[in-house]
């Protein structure tokens, strides 16, 4: 029996207002500041390189493309359903998070970014659970895969210009150091997410975000202790990437069984 999903409509007016923000903040510079410059006045040893953020096209595509599957005329069963339109629930929640820290992030208000950013990391978690209950197909799978992973690295990039906004001495160690406690902590969580989920679109975009972090170090500080250490994490992450592959399509197999 084909159902039309309750929260589609939801999900359209709020994936509309993500991309509307997203581009009025930046193409008309809102506050007299594109998002670029607001992280420029806070310049840290995390930040990736520019073509990094390219993944927020990438992002936006399979948004667009979720929300016509919202729409598609498809039998789904009652766990389908139910778990979609939760699902849709939760990514409108999501994307009105995502607009709103456009705005107070052009109005340098960052101590309140990094409560909104926390709420759109902790809401793609929640829809990633989500996707645990039934069998996603690859454009839900990668779209929060890819989204989540973003937002994780995201969420600890906000932290660290939140610490640099308010002059934190970090305990009287240096950037550099911290820089690796913060890489590698990041490693350590990431993977464990990756490996929860069995998601290896989240690994691939965390294998991004520190090949950006790379070129930002090898074409800017040049610094070998951070080279070295960020390219032994995505050494790691390529491991760990691997081994979820292995899992997601074990769990395939098991399914199709």
């Amino acid at each position: 029996m084909i159902r039309k999903i309750p929260s589609r409509y939801l999900v359209l007016v709020t994936t509309i207002f993500t991309l509307l923000m997203n581009s009025y903040t930046n193409i008309f510079k809102f506050n007299g500041y594109s998002t670029k410059d607001i992280s420029d006045l806070y310049p840290n040893l995390f930040t990736p390189a520019p073509i990094t953020f390219l993944i927020w096209s990438v992002i936006y595509i399979l948004l667009i493309v979720v929300v016509f599957k919202y729409f598609s005329k498809k039998q789904l069963s009652d766990i389908e359903f139910n778990t979609m339109n939760r699902i849709g629930y939760i990514l409108s929640i999501s994307n009105v998070f995502n607009g709103i820290w456009m705005l107070f992030w052009h109005l340098n208000q960052i101590t309140i970014t990094v409560v909104i950013m926390l709420g759109i990391l902790v809401t793609l978690l929640m829809i990633m659970f989500e996707l645990r209950k039934f069998k996603p197909d690859i454009w839900l799978k990668s779209c929060f895969g890819i989204y989540t992973g973003w937002i994780s690295i995201a969420t600890i990039a906000n932290i660290v210009v939140f610490l640099v906004s308010i002059n934190w001495n970090g305990f009287g160690k240096s950037p550099v150091t911290w820089m690796i406690i913060i890489t590698i902590v990041g490693l350590i969580i990431t993977s464990l997410t990756a490996w929860k989920f069995k998601n290896p679109y989240y690994m691939a975009v965390i294998i991004w975000a520190y090949i950006g972090i790379l070129i930002t170090h090898l074409s800017g500080t040049q610094n070998t202790l951070i080279i070295g250490t960020v390219s032994g994490c995505i050494a790691i992450e390529i491991v760990v990437l691997l081994l979820v592959m292995k899992g997601s399509l074990y769990n395939q197999a098991k399914q199709l069984k």
